[in-house]
């Protein structure tokens, strides 16, 4: 990734953490490239928490190691051939940011409502037509960045009058 990319996704990452209540400050900035390894190493786990940016590396499925990675609090995998996100997602327990945008991905994992540290969540640009039913037990979500999904109406009203602090974003600009 470029430097002025990576700036971008930077300041990015920084506006939509400010929303919330994760300081842009305490993370590390992690860029891994995916053509120097299929897997994360297993040292990345005794980093103090980071935000690992997978993006844009033509990933078509996500690396399953990162599940066990405690430090992990943003993980952005957007910009990918991701068809699948798979239940293993869900085991990211310290995860606050997730970012899948731009990917072919239809559903996700109803187990993601687990993950009871999310405060964004970000599937612009997806293919993804319903959220998880259980989606409202998130009470720390601040952010649903949706936009360019054909999500019912029905379904973001009932989300919106469930998580009243929550900010639905529709728009992809």
């Amino acid at each position: 990734m470029a430097l002025s990319k990576s700036v971008i996704w930077i300041n990015s990452l920084s506006l939509m953490l400010s929303c919330v209540s994760i300081q842009p400050e305490t993370y590390r900035y992690r860029e891994v490239d995916y053509l120097l390894f299929k897997t994360i190493p297993n040292q990345i786990d005794s980093l103090p928490p980071f935000a690992l940016d997978l993006s844009g590396k033509n990933l078509e499925t996500i690396p399953t190691n990162y599940k066990s990675i405690k430090s992990l609090n943003v993980l952005n995998i957007g910009n990918n051939q991701i068809k699948n996100i798979g239940v293993e997602i869900c085991n990211a327990s310290s995860l606050k940011v997730l970012i899948l945008n731009n990917n072919p991905i239809h559903e996700l994992p109803e187990c993601l409502t687990t993950l009871e540290q999310l405060e964004v969540i970000s599937i612009i640009g997806t293919q993804v037509n319903e959220l998880p039913s259980t989606i409202n037990k998130l009470s720390r979500l601040r952010i649903l960045a949706i936009g360019g999904n054909p999500i019912p109406k029905e379904q973001i009203l009932s989300i919106r009058k469930s998580l009243p602090n929550c900010r639905i974003i529709q728009s992809v600009d």
